[in-house]
């Protein structure tokens, strides 16, 4: 076979590009079919050297220098949004098409690959009726040749599926996964402790998720890419930013690694780290979508998840899988056995100039090009035992764990808002404008933050709340002269017999609202309440509170209502129920 593969023009092709997988793409492929013993002719920039018959320089390397040039180990900028990119460009296509031309020939016995697409497009339409031109390694959304290949069925389907092509018909269009080089992994059985991130710093690659799931299983997390860390490395000490790195500093990352962390929200075309890590012998935890459901065996080579019991699970349980597992797997992706599917695929196509479909092969040895090797635990059976539910949660728990990240522990707009609302509660409960209580002393239930007694006057005051707060918070407290309480209501016993109670919008977050009216009318002559009625109960409100209720808890043969009103209320596009009361011990 006579093979052309074409460089890309951004990058020079040579693994100090390692970051680039496209670049990695060209490389490997010239190496793996030379190896074959096929002819290859690598057309690219000047100073590219993969192993190739004849290496073709489209441009200089000083030319290609003065316009994208090598960023080190950062991040490779591919646009052609500049004037000299797009000239640039433009003697890529040009040079290389004449360059395709002279060595092509009219025989059609030739396959050129595109790698990449742009200016190659360019370079090789004037080609399609002496040579077969196939897109080799499409992992993007737009591709036009009439021979495709697809880095994953994942990806296949996908585009399939958006271009309407359900009904099938597209023979020559084949899946061939990406090749790695296992001499460029280090494999390695005894791994040391952290976890690792590497790729693109963006959220779209699930960067976040992976610093949370460290997080909660107490693994440090080494993050090494292209990107801004920033947002990635606030309130997160076990995160470590090493940085894009190079070809040694990666190969030492992923052997070192107890697992390597790829939870991509977007259909992943490949997500080749993932086959990296497995050669190092270092298992992926993943999401279960994309390529991913393709290069990681559930159970065996790492995880593929759902949800944050799905990745905590993992995480806990990494050191189940066996390096050698992974690195058994990954060698379904070696150059060696990736060439023979390649090889297969470019059969199919100089077939075309025979019988095409129907061109016969009695002679062939085997249908291997498609077969894998499994590691043994993937064909061990299994089993699952009996269904397991995570255990109810404590509703209460998780009401206080969302009051907790409503208000948070510092001032914020959320405290403003509330005193605000505060305002229309003081006046429903019957509270003077200027909440001078003068010497009544008050027992504030549920008293939060930012409690009315903190503006108000009085001769004594004690607030209630299992709410945490700052010291700041506890400091503004004390200066108000109010005894604050770390409790829950249900569980606390007043220190004396108050003039007056108050609780306002509190009684929906409670454990159980039977003791903590007891408690409330227990503790005080006069009682103020403010509290939202007739609502669907959630998460953060399990209760829903009836007038009901309220009129069993203070019945009138007991109290005097100096105030008792149902009503409606509307707070911005919120609005709802309430029943304010004053009442009195008789």
């Amino acid at each position: 076979m006579r093979i052309f593969v074409l460089g890309l023009p951004h990058t020079v092709t040579s693994p100090r590009f390692c970051s680039c997988a496209y670049t990695m793409k060209v490389w490997n492929l010239c190496r793996m079919m030379k190896d074959r013993g096929h002819e290859v002719i690598h057309l690219g920039n000047e100073t590219s050297h993969p192993v190739a018959d004849e290496n073709v320089a489209v441009t200089s390397f000083e030319h290609w220098s003065q316009v994208y040039g090598h960023p080190g180990i950062g991040f490779f900028d591919f646009s052609e949004d500049t004037p000299e990119r797009q000239e640039f460009n433009r003697t890529f296509a040009g040079n290389m098409r004449r360059a395709l031309e002279e060595r092509v020939g009219d025989r059609h016995d030739a396959i050129i690959c595109i790698t990449w697409g742009g200016p190659q497009h360019a370079a090789t339409s004037s080609l399609k009726p002496y040579a077969f031109v196939v897109e080799s390694g499409i992992g993007y959304q737009f591709p036009v040749a009439d021979f495709r290949v697809f880095e994953s069925y994942a990806w296949l389907h996908t585009l399939m599926g958006r271009d309407g092509l359900l009904q099938g018909g597209t023979w020559y269009w084949s899946v061939i996964p990406n090749a790695f080089d296992p001499e460029m992994f280090e494999y390695r059985a005894a791994p040391d402790s952290y976890f690792l991130y590497l790729g693109r710093l963006t959220d779209d690659k699930g960067v976040a998720l992976a610093v949370d799931v460290a997080r909660r299983v107490g693994r440090k997390l080494k993050i090494a890419g292209q990107g801004d860390p920033e947002p990635f490395l606030l309130d997160a000490p076990h995160v470590e930013y090493l940085g894009p790195v190079g070809v040694e500093d990666r190969k030492e990352l992923l052997a070192g690694a107890a697992a390597l962390l790829c939870p991509t929200y977007y259909v992943e075309p490949f997500g080749g780290v993932a086959v990296e890590a497995q050669l190092s012998g270092t298992p992926v935890i993943t999401t279960d979508w994309g390529a991913f459901t393709e290069t990681v065996i559930p159970n065996v080579t790492g995880f593929r998840c759902r949800t944050i019991d799905h990745f905590e699970y993992a995480a806990r349980n990494i050191d189940q899988i066996d390096p050698a597992a992974c690195r058994k797997w990954a060698m379904n992706y070696s150059l060696t056995s990736v060439a023979v599917m390649y090889e297969e695929y470019f059969q199919m196509l100089l077939n075309l100039k025979r019988e095409g479909f129907y061109t016969p092969h009695p002679q062939r040895p085997h249908m291997n090009w498609l077969r894998r090797s499994f590691p043994q635990k993937a064909t061990e059976d299994f089993h699952s035992g009996p269904h397991c539910a995570p255990p109810s949660p404590d509703v209460w728990e998780v009401a206080q764990q969302r009051e907790r990240d409503w208000w948070g522990t510092e001032p914020n707009p959320r405290w403003q808002e509330e005193i605000g609302k505060q305002q229309t509660y003081a006046r429903l409960m019957g509270l003077p404008h200027d909440l001078n209580m003068g010497s009544k002393t008050i027992l504030d239930v549920g008293c939060g933050p930012v409690s009315m007694l903190l503006r108000a006057t009085h001769g004594g005051a004690a607030g209630v709340d299992p709410l945490l707060m700052s010291e700041e918070t506890k400091a503004k407290y004390a200066q108000a002269g109010v005894a604050l309480y770390h409790a829950k209501a249900e569980d606390f016993k007043p220190p004396k017999r108050f003039d007056e109670a108050w609780m306002y919008n509190c009684l929906q977050h409670v454990d159980e609202p039977n003791k903590v009216m007891g408690m409330l009318l227990q503790s005080a002559g006069s009682v103020r309440i403010f509290e939202w009625i007739d609502m669907t109960p959630d998460p953060s409100h399990p209760h829903t509170l009836r007038v009901e209720q309220f009129e069993r808890w203070i019945p009138p043969d007991q109290w005097t209502y100096s105030i008792w009103n149902v009503g409606e209320l509307r707070f911005g596009h919120a609005s709802g129920r309430y029943i304010a009361i004053h009442a009195t011990k008789i």
